[in-house]
């Protein structure tokens, strides 16, 4: 892959990534298909895609993700991000859920993986896998351990 490509892969990942921490969803557009698809979330197209968004920016609005390594490698880039923010507003956690964290006002700081898939010069596919149980029990969510 010619370094120039590269760079353009980069550039839209990090584009991504400050469009999520300043939570600007009107210019999704410029980084996401229309028909993007996020696994992890199950949100398919950008419209459900920024509802879920939505919904975490309400539960943690001052969120923030940090690029901490980048893999790029055809059309996909891999990125192992970490994430920082405070819980101030009711978190659902993954989509369908009936359940909801009320607001606990503390802090987290979770890793992430993302691989993101890209298709024309925007992100197509996204599969993110987030340690979700450090988050939790860092909120002060309580795990019920049978045996």
């Amino acid at each position: 892959m010619a370094d120039e490509s590269r760079a353009k892969l980069q550039e839209l990942v990090e584009k991504e990534i400050e469009m999520h921490n300043s939570g600007d969803v009107d210019r999704f557009e410029e980084v996401y298909t229309h028909d993007f698809i996020h696994h992890g979330f199950e949100t398919k197209g950008l419209e459900e895609y920024k509802k879920m968004y939505n919904m975490a920016k309400n539960a943690f609005p001052d969120v923030t993700s940090k690029i901490e390594d980048m893999i790029i490698e055809k059309n996909k880039v891999v990125t192992r991000l970490t994430g920082k923010g405070t819980h101030k507003g009711i978190y659902h956690g993954l989509p369908n859920r009936e359940y909801g964290i009320q607001p606990t006002g503390k802090t987290f700081e979770a890793d992430a993986i993302e691989i993101m898939r890209i298709e024309d010069g925007k992100i197509k596919e996204m599969w993110t896998l987030l340690d979700h149980v450090s988050l939790l029990e860092q909120l002060g969510v309580e795990f019920v351990h049978d045996g």
